[in-house]
């Protein structure tokens, strides 16, 4: 799959930009390893997956991790019941820029491959309840999804 970024303005000047990106099927995350005290994050190889319903898929330029990614690297949350879920994989990471590589078709009035992007902490909400369609309060949402928490993080 290839995404095209095309056409973009800046300054009133139009530039017009063909690159292409192949998406690999492989990359290289920085993987929790271990538990508590002693839990490392390792370099290793792991599979790319093509963006499911609602997602899109970003080639991360550059990424941070905070202080929330060390304490769920060191357990220090678990004492008070949180601990991330199966579905992050050990993938910590919240704070990533980079570009839209794919986009699932129930979202691409949303997104377009090229796009810039940056990761944030809440990586999905539902768009239907209460807290999410008030314009104030998606961080409330009850299904809210969590980069590097409920979802693989950012830290490649």
């Amino acid at each position: 799959m290839k995404a095209t970024v095309l056409d973009y303005q800046t300054h009133n000047i139009e530039y017009s930009i063909h690159r292409v990106m192949t998406i690999p099927s492989l990359q290289q995350a920085a993987v929790k390893t271990g538990e508590g005290p002693s839990a490392r994050c390792e370099v290793q190889t792991i599979d790319v997956h093509m963006p499911g319903p609602g997602q899109i898929l970003c080639k991360i330029n550059y990424s941070g991790l905070c202080g929330a990614d060390k304490s769920l690297l060191y357990d220090e949350w678990v004492p008070m019941g949180l601990m991330p879920k199966r579905d992050y994989h050990g993938i910590l990471g919240h704070e990533g820029v980079g570009t839209v590589a794919a986009v699932a078709d129930d979202v691409k009035g949303l997104w377009k491959e090229g796009d810039r992007i940056g990761v944030k902490w809440v990586s999905s909400i539902c768009r239907t309840c209460e807290f999410c369609t008030n314009g104030l309060d998606e961080l409330q949402c009850p299904e809210q999804l969590n980069s590097g928490f409920s979802t693989p993080g950012r830290a490649f």
